[in-house]
């Protein structure tokens, strides 16, 4: 579970499947602070000593399903067990990007959004600068991405700079950042 961007782990469920004595209850609580909720057996556990950060990345990531293919590919040469992995994440639909963007590039306080929602707000801003050739939106969004850090995926960086092509952006600093970003992408 991803409370507050914290991984929160458990290992009591497997402890009980199978025992004949196992108690358990049920509790109700409020959802506002978890961002989302992963699930994943043994065999992912213990594969890899970064693995509460890896989740983190990928739960943030744009394309979910590309980020938890690419942990399950990362890690199937060192797992020793059946790796399985189911995740949620609450995504908020009432938002007004352009409102949010404007929040951010004006430096005002943007801590109630999620890094999902920064993810998606940051990823349009920097489509529209590209579209718009403003190359200071676009580093600022970029900077941004940067110290929050967040990983869009080889692919939508790709789609990032064939947009400079298609909107003819020529912007050498611009170009060579999204190269960078997408070299050291992990999903």
């Amino acid at each position: 579970m991803i409370i507050s961007g914290v991984v929160v782990t458990a290992e009591g469920v497997t402890n009980v499947i199978g025992s004949r004595e196992a108690h358990y209850e049920i509790k109700v609580k409020n959802d506002e602070a978890i961002k989302g909720v992963i699930l994943s057996t043994d065999g992912m556990h213990g594969a890899s000593s970064k693995f509460e950060e890896d989740l983190l990345t990928v739960i943030n990531a744009i394309d979910l399903e590309n980020g938890l293919e690419q942990i399950c590919q990362e890690y199937k040469d060192i797992q020793k067990d059946d790796m399985t992995i189911i995740a949620l994440r609450k995504i908020n639909g009432k938002n007004n990007y352009s409102k949010m963007i404007s929040s951010i590039l004006n430096n005002e306080d943007f801590s109630g959004m999620s890094n999902f929602e920064i993810s998606k707000v940051l990823l349009q801003g920097i489509e529209e600068g590209i579209k718009e050739k403003n190359a200071f939106i676009v580093n600022k969004l970029l900077s941004i991405r940067e110290i929050k850090r967040i990983d869009f995926g080889r692919e939508k960086i790709g789609d990032l700079i064939s947009l400079m092509f298609k909107v003819d952006f020529q912007d050498g600093e611009v170009y060579q950042k999204l190269l960078s970003i997408m070299r050291s992408s992990k999903i």
